[in-house]
């Protein structure tokens, strides 16, 4: 698989990056049961050097919500990470939301990235944000 995909919005993994794209909810389903009440991130993508957590939302009407979704995908992937015994440095687990258009009236993208957060392992973490068709290694520029 090339790129996360969800209604309409997609996240190319492009240039030569060795990768593997995992569906999130299928993930958690294999391992924690399909009864689990974690909500799921719509892809985890691990490279050689990187776990990316990506949410894919068609339009973010309150960032608020998908903070909550990130946020529950954060626990997972620390659950994930325990489970699978993966060893990666916590500083190349990044958070990605993707969006097709950003309709919060509260919270301004261009001013307010700071507020973009999700706590990972007790650590506030910065969330990387891209329209839809956005590529990784774009992405991983910035945080890099």
């Amino acid at each position: 698989m090339e790129e996360c995909r969800e209604e309409k919005c997609r996240f190319v993994v492009n240039g030569n990056l060795r990768h593997i794209i995992l569906k999130g909810e299928k993930l958690r389903d294999i391992l924690f049961g399909k009864g689990c009440n974690i909500k799921a991130c719509d892809c985890i993508i691990f490279t050689e050097e990187h776990l990316i957590v990506v949410e894919l939302e068609k339009t973010i009407h309150n960032f608020e919500d998908a903070k909550v979704q990130l946020s529950e995908c954060a626990e997972m992937v620390e659950e994930i990470i325990k489970h699978c015994d993966i060893k990666i440095d916590d500083s190349k687990v990044y958070f990605v939301l993707v969006f097709r258009a950003w309709r919060d009236k509260m919270l301004r993208l261009s001013k307010d990235k700071k507020r973009l957060t999700v706590r990972f392992k007790g650590k506030i973490r910065n969330v990387r944000s891209g329209n839809c068709k956005a590529y990784l290694s774009e992405l991983l520029e910035k945080f890099d």
